[in-house]
C-alpha cells in the first residue's frame, strides 16, 4: 500500500517534470530511488492519456489546496491578532468608562419573567382575564404574550390589574381575526425588576 502510495506521487512528480515531488513528499528520505522510478515509468507506461491527465488534474488541485490552506491560515493568524487588539482596546475603554462613573459599573435593567393563565375569556369583546403566578402588577398598555403548547398564539395589551388579576384586550395581527384564546393558556411578560 506504501508503494502505491509513493507510486501516485512519483506518477505525479513525473507527469509534472518532477517539480512536484519534493513539495508533496512527506520526507527526503522518501524520494523514489531508481527502481521505483524504473517501476513508475512501467505504471506510467500501462496509462492511457486520459488517466495521465487524471493523475495530473489531481496533483495540481492538490497543490491548489495546498496554497489555499497556507493562505487562510495566514488570514486566520491575523485575525488572531485583530481580536487580541480589539480585546485590549475594549478592556481599555471599560477601564476609562469606569473612571468617568466613579469606579462604578452601570447598573443592568434586571427583567423577571411573569407568569400567568388565562382564567376567562370574552370572544365577542375580545378581552382575557388574567390570573398573575406573581405579585407583579403590570402596568396599562403592558404587551402579554399569550402562549399555547410552548408557542406563542397571540398578544393581548393591559387594559387594568388588580392583584393577580388583569384584564387584557387581544389584539388582532393586521388585516386578521383576532387569535382563539382559550381559558388555561398561558401568558407570560417580560417585566423590569426592582
Amino acid at each position: 500500500m506504501r508503494f502505491v502510495a509513493q507510486a501516485i506521487v512519483a506518477v505525479a512528480a513525473l507527469l509534472l517534470g518532477g517539480t512536484m515531488y519534493a513539495q508533496v513528499a512527506p520526507e527526503p528520505s522518501q524520494a523514489p530511488t531508481e527502481a521505483d522510478r524504473d517501476a513508475v515509468a512501467a505504471m506510467l507506461a500501462k496509462l492511457s492519456d486520459d488517466e495521465k491527465e487524471l493523475v495530473k488534474n489531481l496533483v495540481l488541485e492538490v497543490d491548489q489546496s495546498r496554497r489555499e490552506i497556507e493562505k487562510l491560515r495566514k488570514e486566520l493568524d491575523s485575525l488572531k491578532v485583530f481580536h487580541k487588539a480589539l480585546a485590549e482596546e475594549l478592556a481599555r475603554a471599560k477601564a476609562e468608562l469606569s473612571k468617568l462613573i466613579g469606579g462604578k459599573a452601570p447598573a443592568k435593567e434586571q427583567l423577571q419573567l411573569v407568569k400567568g393563565k388565562v382564567t376567562s375569556v370574552d370572544s365577542l369583546a375580545p378581552l382575557i382575564l388574567v390570573e398573575l403566578s406573581g405579585e407583579n402588577k403590570l402596568p396599562a398598555g403592558a404587551e402579554l404574550n399569550i402562549m399555547r403548547d410552548g408557542k406563542r398564539i397571540g398578544a393581548a395589551k393591559v387594559l387594568a390589574s388588580e392583584g393577580k388579576s388583569v384584564c387584557g384586550e387581544v389584539a388582532a395581527p393586521e388585516g386578521a381575526a383576532a387569535p382563539s384564546v382559550l381559558v388555561g393558556d398561558d401568558v407570560a411578560y417580560m417585566a423590569k425588576g426592582e
